[in-house]
């Protein structure tokens, strides 16, 4: 623990060097940024001001209070980000939110991706509750869900979407 006032209280080559920074146990786990925390596991790292690891394998966040609750390889990139587990899953714009699941992305502002597989909501406040390669399309407020694809076809294009249109 080389961070002022930063503490490393157990567990296997872990680091925190940010100031009032924490790793709490595991191996291999870093805690980079002002007041960023890992909670242990293994080779996860807290490298954005006031970010969470909370264990895993191979998790990062990397912004402004953002966080990752657990599972392996799941990063949230962005201010505000959550990604709570499943593997491979990245929150990757401000206040986008992957609660689980598996390769599923929220890339829009304020998006959220419930879990499932593969899928993407790349609008602003988009939603997909889950399902197999469902997307967004870079709608704003759209929701999709899908079940994969025809018989060789293109992933998400067996989904239904919706939309909200307002006058301006």
């Amino acid at each position: 623990a080389s961070g002022t006032a930063s503490v490393v209280s157990g567990g296997q080559d872990n680091t925190s060097t940010g100031s009032l920074s924490v790793v709490s146990g595991g191996q291999n786990n870093a805690a980079s940024d002002y007041s960023s925390v890992v909670s242990g596991g293994y080779n996860n790292t807290a490298s954005g001001q006031t970010s969470v690891v909370s264990g895993g394998r191979g998790n990062t966040a990397s912004d402004y209070i953002s966080v990752v609750s657990g599972g392996q390889a799941n990063i949230a990139s962005a201010d505000f980000a959550v990604v709570s587990g499943g593997l491979s899953n990245t929150a990757g714009n401000d206040n986008s939110v992957v609660s689980g699941g598996h390769s599923n992305t929220a890339s829009g502002y304020y998006s959220v991706v419930s879990g499932g597989n593969n899928n993407v909501a790349n609008g602003v406040g988009s939603f997909i509750a889950g399902g197999l390669g469902a997307t967004t399309r870079g709608a704003s407020g759209a929701s999709a869900h899908a079940a994969g694809t025809f018989s060789g076809g293109v992933t998400g294009q067996a989904q239904v979407r919706s939309f909200v249109h307002r006058a301006i």
